[in-house]
C-alpha cells in the first residue's frame, strides 16, 4: 500500500546481491585489520615492552591508519 510498496517491487535483486558482496568485503577488511592491529601489539611488545605506551602506540597509528 502506498509508496512503500513500490519502493521494494522495484528493488533490483542483483543489487541486493552486490550489497550483500561489498558488505561481505568490508567485513572481511575488518576483520583482516583486527588481526594486523593484534599483531603489531604482540610484536612490539617484544620490543617496547607490554606497557600502555605501546598499546597506545600501536591504537594511535591503527586509527591513523583508517583515517587515511
Amino acid at each position: 500500500m502506498g509508496d512503500h510498496d513500490h519502493i521494494r517491487s522495484s528493488r533490483d535483486p542483483r543489487t541486493n546481491v552486490r550489497v550483500a558482496i561489498l558488505s561481505g568485503i568490508l567485513f572481511l577488511s575488518g576483520t583482516g585489520a583486527l588481526l594486523f592491529e593484534t599483531l603489531w601489539l604482540r610484536l612490539s611488545g617484544l620490543a617496547f615492552g607490554n606497557s600502555v605506551w605501546a598499546a597506545a602506540l600501536i591504537l594511535s597509528s591503527f586509527m591513523a591508519g583508517l583515517a587515511l
